[in-house]
């Protein structure tokens, strides 16, 4: 579904098309307008394309996208991990297709126990793991290694700390 707002763009290159939505905010004047702006910018970020590889799963005929799983591991994370917050996920997708590895960078709050946090993404991540990939050797989730690591510290709400780009998926 288009936007009749949103001209056409050229979708082969997503860094193009936000680097127009933020040049047109730039040049908006500051006004009640930059709501609708804002809007518009927005839009267009939205549908700008994503990269995202195809990940096999225990059930032949069925494949995830590597989107469609780093949203499903940050939704389930930021219920379920408490006093932490994942700053990125990045998927190792490697052998046509075969999920390798997750990698799980948390910010957690001071005093947080570090331990707990890991324990609880490790299990979260596992959950999610088999409940989309399926169980049993890979392409199953059992053969999927995790990597948890906790990169900053905040006195505040982790989940304001801003997010890194979760798209990356290695290709090793």
């Amino acid at each position: 579904m288009t936007n009749p707002d949103v001209p056409d763009l050229d979708r082969s290159s997503g860094e193009r098309a936000l680097d127009v939505a933020t040049d047109q905010l730039r040049d908006q004047p500051a006004s009640p307008q930059v709501a609708q702006a804002a809007g518009r910018v927005l839009a267009r970020a939205l549908a700008a394309p994503r990269r995202a590889t195809t990940i096999e799963t225990a059930d032949p005929l069925l494949q995830v996208s590597s989107v469609a799983l780093v949203a499903l591991l940050r939704s389930a994370l930021a219920d379920a991990v408490a006093d932490a917050a994942v700053r990125r996920i990045r998927l190792d997708v490697r052998d046509r297709g075969r999920l390798h590895a997750v990698h799980v960078e948390l910010v957690a709050r001071y005093g947080t126990s570090v331990p707990e946090s890991t324990e609880a993404t490790h299990a979260v991540t596992r959950r999610v793991l088999t409940q989309t990939l399926g169980t049993g050797p890979a392409p199953g989730a059992d053969d999927v290694t995790q990597h948890v690591h906790v990169s900053d510290v905040t006195h505040g709400d982790p989940h304001l700390a801003e997010p890194l780009d979760e798209d990356e998926v290695g290709d090793a």
